[in-house]
Parts: structure tokens; C-alpha cells; sequence
């Protein structure tokens, strides 16, 4: 199955309306100080779902460390957690911690942070990051 995951994780990075996988997709190793930094969500897209993208006027941010922590601004709610990378494997821990504000883009928010949990397929190319899992996927840029 993690081929699935690559083939589609090739398709969001490369192409954003991309409708075929490609047939032998190439995932480099990614190191954590190539994860460092600040991302912007662009999308995110549930397992089996059509691409949401990220509501207008809202921040939507990751802000990954290269000694393994996490935080996340979901519109009016901050979230933090540790995480792992192992090759092309990035795991955020099973609790991600989250203020409880009510934000306008609750039902949004509830996505991004169900399909960030957990272990995922990473990839970059370019200023582009995607997480693939079989929760769904999220892109995002610098």
C-alpha cells in the first residue's frame, strides 16, 4: 500500500490537478533541517474526498524544528507536538495538543488536525511540502 501513497504524494506535488499516478514515482530521503521552518496550507484533502482549500482569511501555518517539535496555527487555535522522521516518514505524535477557541472553520480545522496526526509519507519539491496518509493529504508552501 505505501505505493499508493508515493504515487499520490508525486501527483500533489508536481501536479495539483494531476488525474493519473505517475508509474514509478521517486520520494528523496528528507532531513529535518529541510523540514525546518515555517509552512502555509494550501489544501487539504480527506481520504476518498475532492481538495478543500484552506479557507479564505484564515492562517493556517506548520512550523516544523529540526530537533522534532511541531506547531501549528489553525485559524484562531494554536496546536503543538513532538514528531518523528525516519526516511520519508514523518510521525506526529498521537496528541496533538490544541487550544479550544471557536473558530469559524471548526469542521476545517477538525480535518487538518485528523489528517496531520499520525504517521505520514512527506515529500518536497521546490517551496512544496505534502503530507500523504491514508487519512488524506495536506500541501502546503513556504
Amino acid at each position: 500500500m505505501w505505493w499508493l501513497g508515493a504515487a499520490v504524494l508525486g501527483c500533489v506535488i508536481i501536479a495539483p490537478a494531476c488525474t493519473s499516478h505517475p508509474e514509478s514515482p521517486t520520494i528523496g530521503t528528507i532531513s529535518p533541517q529541510g523540514l525546518a521552518g515555517s509552512w502555509r496550507l494550501e489544501l487539504l484533502q480527506p481520504y476518498g474526498q475532492g481538495a478543500v482549500l484552506t479557507p479564505a482569511s484564515t492562517t493556517y501555518t506548520l512550523t516544523l524544528t529540526s530537533i522534532g517539535t511541531l506547531s501549528t496555527r489553525a485559524d484562531c487555535n494554536t496546536c503543538g507536538a513532538t514528531f518523528t522522521l525516519v526516511g520519508d516518514s514523518l510521525t506526529v505524535a498521537p496528541l496533538l495538543t490544541c487550544t479550544l477557541a471557536a473558530c469559524s472553520t471548526a469542521s476545517f480545522q477538525a480535518m487538518y488536525t485528523r489528517i496531520l496526526t499520525g504517521e505520514s509519507t512527506v515529500g518536497i519539491a521546490g517551496s512544496t511540502m505534502a503530507l500523504v496518509s491514508s487519512r488524506g493529504l495536506l500541501r502546503f508552501n513556504r
